[in-house]
């Protein structure tokens, strides 16, 4: 009886692992914000608005991503101000296609200048802390910024992504701007007025100082030629 029930014991613990041992590895999610993070507050900027382009810059050293380059065109600044175009960057997010190439091998060999942004693919939430998911072309977005610290670059970053959407009147884009401010404010920041310029750069002001500069040089022009046919007569 005793060797009976000390080889099913044996069976079991020889099962058990083996269940382990053909287990799939879990992939760690060490980019979920804890319930005492302030993504917001931690965000140099936080910006609303559309990115309309993406480059392909190169391979990275990180799993088979690429370092992609993103025009932002800002349509408000929910922290901080700035221009009305930023140039981001994000290289934990975009892989090439999986066809062209399957593995990593192939994926050092890859000559990036082949690649078409169209028939790219977004991986940003494997666990990377990349920021997109899909292309993120068209889309609406309210992210938080900061500079990398090795190149200054404007840096996009998967838990201080507030919200993306169809628009500026998407509540899932309403909901992700009061979540920020909701969290500055806890933190006792502050943030740009809800009117106004919303924190944008006067581009503008600049044109139109220019416009009347040469207004004004004209008009000047325009008096002394004036002056001048006077006094000829």
């Amino acid at each position: 009886m005793r060797r009976t029930t000390f080889a099913v014991l044996t069976v079991l613990f020889g099962a058990m692992l083996a269940g382990l041992a053909l287990e799939p590895p879990r992939v760690a999610q060490a980019c979920s914000a804890g319930p005492d993070d302030n993504p917001a507050a931690g965000s140099d900027l936080i910006v609303a608005g559309y990115v309309t382009e993406v480059q392909i810059l190169g391979r990275t050293d990180l799993m088979m991503f690429l370092d992609l380059e993103l025009t932002f065109e800002v349509d408000r600044y929910v922290r901080g101000s700035g221009p009305s175009t930023l140039q981001l960057f994000d290289s934990r997010s975009g892989v090439p296609p999986r066809e062209l190439v399957p593995t990593s091998a192939a994926f050092a060999e890859l000559d990036v200048s082949l690649l078409d942004v169209d028939d790219l693919g977004y991986d940003g939430g494997s666990g990377a802390c990349g920021a997109l998911d899909e292309d993120p072309r068209g889309r609406y977005w309210v992210v938080g910024l900061s500079p990398h610290p090795e190149t200054g670059n404007l840096t996009m970053y998967g838990p201080s992504t507030c919200a993306v959407g169809s628009g500026p009147q998407d509540p899932r884009v309403l909901d992700g701007i009061a979540r920020a401010r909701t969290l500055l404010a806890q933190a006792g920041l502050p943030t740009p007025a809800s009117t106004g310029n919303l924190g944008l750069a006067s581009r503008g002001s600049d044109a139109s100082s220019s416009l009347l500069l040469v207004a004004a040089l004209l008009v000047t022009v325009l008096l002394l030629a004036g002056g001048r046919r006077a006094s000829a007569r």
